[in-house]
């Protein structure tokens, strides 16, 4: 199975963060501003940017 880590590991580019993207649409006309949309987007980008930081595997689970 195949995480985002991995993903955007082996891109070998930089990705855009959702809110980069967000304001990039906002700009471009593509996408309406829109104050609600904007909180959950910051809200969105700030779990990407925890979920990026996690190491690549989890620990072993504890015997049951």
């Amino acid at each position: 199975m195949t995480n985002m880590t991995q993903i955007n590991k082996n891109e070998g580019h930089k990705q855009q963060t959702p809110l980069a993207v967000y304001r990039e649409r906002v700009a471009t006309g593509e996408l309406n501003y829109d104050s609600d949309q904007e909180r959950v987007v910051t809200r969105l980008d700030k779990l990407w940017h925890e979920l990026l930081a996690m190491p690549d595997r989890l620990p072993p689970l504890p015997p049951p």
